[in-house]
């Protein structure tokens, strides 16, 4: 009974080895998992969920003519600022912002196109 456990813990920490992170697996997200996107510039509209730097998926680099998202945080060393000069063409991966805007989103990779 003894050696039927220690087969199943066996097998079981072998098949957790098998499914975990791979090396290829953890790189940075290359240029095809990526999104086409421009930054159009900051938001100046007055209200609780606005500000900061606005980023649409369109092809409409102008500002406000297209749906956008206002970035909430872009990775660091991006050199993007308000002071930037826009529109940016970019590619990113991100997520949805954990703040309780509905309109925010995290930038987590960005290439300059």
């Amino acid at each position: 009974m003894k050696s039927i456990v220690t087969f199943v813990y066996v097998l079981m920490l072998g098949s957790l080895i098998t499914v975990s992170c791979k090396k290829n697996d953890c790189k940075k997200p290359t240029a095809q998992s990526l999104t086409d996107a421009i930054i159009t510039g900051t938001d100046v509209r007055a209200c609780a969920c606005c500000g900061g730097l606005m980023i649409t998926f369109s092809n409409d680099p102008k500002t406000y003519s297209s749906p956008f998202f206002d970035i909430n945080q872009l990775p660091s060393g991006s050199g993007i600022d308000e002071r930037s000069q826009f529109p940016i063409y970019v590619k990113v991966n991100y997520t949805p912002s954990t703040s309780n805007c509905s309109n925010k989103i995290d930038i987590l990779t960005l290439q300059k196109r």
